[in-house]
């Protein structure tokens, strides 16, 4: 699964004599950021999304706008094992929207979402006068249900919004402690009050032997992180909208600056240099993407596919063997998009193929690029082709092979097709469509051997 060393590293740093820390999130820049300052994981916070795109934190925002922004931002941090935890609010709906969403948040990258146990669509926890309904135990013990039997290693961390509700620690606690009956891996506390003692009173009545808690000490600062750890219940602590706050304040301060002083020579030495950006936008992507286009010609040719031992009057001449794919190691998949094996150009020219070694095919060359660059993310599942075959040419491929009579694929030994015992080849149809013709075959080969 992609990033599941991510999810490993979050349940060790799940500590609760020295809690992680999270900082929130709501873009790949300001997450990278969390991550060089030294913070423990980033918190992809609903909240700060929501104010990104200045809008309420009120369910406003499609499922596509967070689980995209998940995506980006796993897709920009460099270091695959670093934590990257989601707020998917309510769940985007009931146990059937839960079940639906959690798959692809894992896919994406998240090693952890939060869900809370409000109604949707939900209302920001800290607004005031903010409505704050929530669902029954049962209902929400059944989206937490859902959410674990659909996740693969993916942590499920339920939120109760009962001290929000003014529904009182009795109820917090049961709930806390039903949701973790139902499967959560971690319980976050949530409180508004400008004073701890609310959170300390349900962390000290909380079992020591139970799962860890959350906390996002937003309204309630003064209590520290040593303290929190103090406690020896809490394993993670989310500065849950710091990012959004430190921009919105820089930027006021900055944009002021240059109207009032009529320039921007004043403000040069608060803000990053040009120079900075450039540094971070090349400590992510883009070296990985330069390298995928400018350096697998490198790395091909140093496999040596011609051997350099033997007498020069007896070596092939070179190739006009090309290759351009697109690798995905978030998602497991590759796009093989223009791809000429040395066997196959030499076909077309004409010339002998039989001295042509093992490492001659296109999909020797993709499995090359997938170890190079995509090794230690997802396990590869998918391979699309931009040749495509529409159901005209599916039963011209299918009609040929069988009045061929052939059951061995051109150019891929060991790769072999049958028909039913009809001999019709209806059920298989699809079968043949995808495996007839050589650059169709190219996939399950690459599965197959590599």
């Amino acid at each position: 699964m992609a990033r599941q060393a991510s999810t490993v590293a979050l349940r060790r740093l799940l500590n609760k004599s020295k809690p992680a820390i999270a900082m929130a999130s709501h873009n790949p820049l300001n997450a990278n950021l969390a991550a060089e300052a030294g913070f423990n994981a980033v918190w992809v916070s609903g909240f700060e999304l929501s104010a990104s795109y200045a809008v309420p934190d009120a369910s406003l925002l499609p499922m596509s706008t967070h689980l995209e922004m998940t995506r980006s931002i796993a897709e920009s941090i460099p270091d695959e094992t670093f934590p990257i935890v989601v707020d998917v609010d309510t769940g985007f709906g009931n146990a059937i929207n839960v079940a639906y969403i959690i798959p692809r948040f894992e896919a994406a990258g998240a090693a952890a979402v939060v869900i809370e146990d409000k109604h949707f669509p939900k209302d920001s926890s800290l607004r005031a006068n903010g409505r704050q309904e929530l669902v029954t135990v049962e209902e929400f013990q059944g989206k937490i249900a859902a959410a674990k039997a659909l996740s693969h290693s993916m942590l499920i961390i339920a939120r109760t919004e009962a001290l929000i509700a003014g529904l009182g620690q009795e109820e917090a606690q049961r709930r806390a402690r039903a949701y973790v009956e139902a499967g959560a891996d971690a319980i976050l506390i949530h409180s508004k009050k400008s004073t701890p003692e609310e959170i300390l009173s349900f962390c000290r009545a909380w079992p020591g032997e139970q799962v860890p808690l959350v906390l996002v000490p937003t309204s309630y600062p003064q209590l520290s992180f040593t303290d929190i750890a103090a406690l020896s219940k809490v394993g993670l602590i989310i500065c849950g909208n710091h990012a959004i706050r430190a921009c919105v304040a820089s930027m006021r301060n900055v944009f002021g600056r240059i109207l009032k002083d009529g320039g921007l020579a004043g403000v040069e030495e608060d803000i990053a240099s040009v120079s900075d950006i450039f540094e971070l936008q090349e400590s992510t992507i883009l070296p990985r993407l330069l390298m995928a286009s400018d350096d697998i010609g490198r790395a091909y040719g140093d496999l040596e596919p011609y051997p350099k031992t033997a007498p020069e009057e007896d070596q092939q001449e070179e190739t006009t063997a090309s290759y351009e794919n697109l690798v995905n190691s978030v998602a497991g998949s590759i796009v093989a998009l223009d791809n000429y094996s040395p066997t196959e150009r030499l076909r077309d020219d004409g010339r002998d193929v039989a001295d042509v070694p093992a490492l001659n095919k296109w999909s020797d060359v993709v499995a090359l690029e997938w170890q190079k660059y995509a090794s230690g993310g997802a396990d590869l599942s998918h391979v699309f082709r931009a040749n495509i075959q529409n159901e005209n040419t599916k039963e011209i491929i299918l009609s040929a092979l069988m009045a061929m009579g052939r059951t061995e694929v051109p150019l891929y030994p060991g790769v072999t097709v049958e028909v039913d015992a009809s001999g019709t080849g209806q059920y298989n149809n699809s079968f043949f469509a995808l495996l007839g013709p050589y650059h169709g075959a190219g996939p399950a080969y690459l599965l197959a051997q590599h």
